[in-house]
């Protein structure tokens, strides 16, 4: 079909152009979404205990406050399938700080772990 306006095809480089600083200024918008996606998602590793005690607790390395918490559910979901979430609470001990989550199993049993959080808990301060 043919435009009735014979300069028609003048304005469309105009509008490419709106349509690209608008979809500019979107991702624009988005961009501290992204940063945060990539901060909750960062790649971690677990040492020291098992997690049962303050002195045998979980260290998660290479979290920040952000990828901390998930690791946390991560680590307790990758050893109890299943688990029962009840509640997260921050404690310190011995000037360390550390987070002691308690769940129940899917066969029933009551737990709690303890996830030294020193290292992440300090870098947000800095």
């Amino acid at each position: 079909m043919f435009r009735s306006d014979p300069t028609g095809f003048l304005n469309v480089g105009k509008s490419e152009k709106k349509r690209q600083q608008a979809l500019a200024a979107q991702l624009e918008r988005l961009r501290p979404f992204g940063r945060f996606y990539a901060a909750m998602n960062a790649p971690v590793t677990y040492s020291g205990g098992d997690g049962l005690s303050f002195d045998d607790a979980i260290i998660i390395v290479g979290a920040n406050v952000v990828s901390g918490p998930r690791a946390e559910h991560d680590y307790i979901q990758g050893r109890f399938p299943g688990y029962e979430f009840h509640r997260q609470c921050l404690k310190e001990h011995k000037g360390r700080k550390y987070d002691l989550l308690e769940f129940t199993t899917a066969a029933g049993e009551s737990k709690a772990m303890y996830f030294d959080i020193s290292a992440h808990h300090l870098a947000k301060r800095q």
